[in-house]
């Protein structure tokens, strides 16, 4: 889910006895609006994001996010927790690297691109076309591609530029990975639900 989305997430939205949640609404700066997408999605929930949500369940608000007062987080305050948790962490900042982290572990599992395309709200394939590079199925097409007959032009002359610079790409993808994934596992914060109500600024 995206920022806006988060912060936009209503009670309403989000049916624990299905465990899915409703994405109909972005909240940017105060002001709610469909999601950049521009549609209605449905999200399944993991078990843990399932027991956080359960955990978390207040009546200060329809929103599920909010403050002790019952006003709606705003974008500063989800920058500024996250900001803390990286630095806890030691690891790049930036809220987007929990989405980042989203598609690429479904990739890396081996899940479609639709779904992840659905999962993630992407409005089109051409977004969610820059996790598929880490699916274990791509990389064995890949390689597959060794087996066949060698044709004319191809070889490593002919593609050492484009190899060059899909292997800077494919570096900077797992970095950008790992400094999520270390930043999730060593602060416990796979539910973002519990990163953003539960760390004190």
């Amino acid at each position: 889910m995206r920022c806006g989305e988060i912060l936009g997430l209503e009670w309403g939205d989000v049916d624990l006895a299905k465990r899915q949640l409703c994405v109909r609404q972005s909240d940017w700066n105060g002001q709610l609006g469909t999601p950049k997408s521009g549609r209605i999605r449905y999200v399944p929930l993991t078990q843990r994001l399932t027991a956080a949500l359960v955990e978390h369940r207040h009546l200060r608000s329809k929103r599920v996010l909010c403050q002790t007062d019952g006003s709606p987080f705003t974008r500063q305050i989800v920058q500024n927790r996250m900001n803390l948790a990286a630095r806890r962490a030691r690891v790049r900042k930036g809220i987007h690297l929990l989405r980042h982290t989203f598609c690429s572990l479904l990739a890396m599992g081996g899940a479609p691109a639709r779904a992840i395309q659905e999962l993630a709200g992407h409005a089109d394939l051409t977004m969610t076309q820059r996790y598929m590079h880490l699916s274990p199925a791509a990389l064995d097409a890949a390689i597959r591609l060794l087996d066949e007959p060698v044709r004319q032009g191809f070889g490593p002359a002919s593609h050492e530029r484009s190899e060059g610079r899909r292997d800077a790409e494919s570096c900077r993808a797992a970095r950008r990975l790992s400094e999520a994934k270390e930043l999730a596992v060593r602060q416990g914060f796979e539910p973002w639900i519990q990163l953003l109500g539960r760390i004190t600024v």
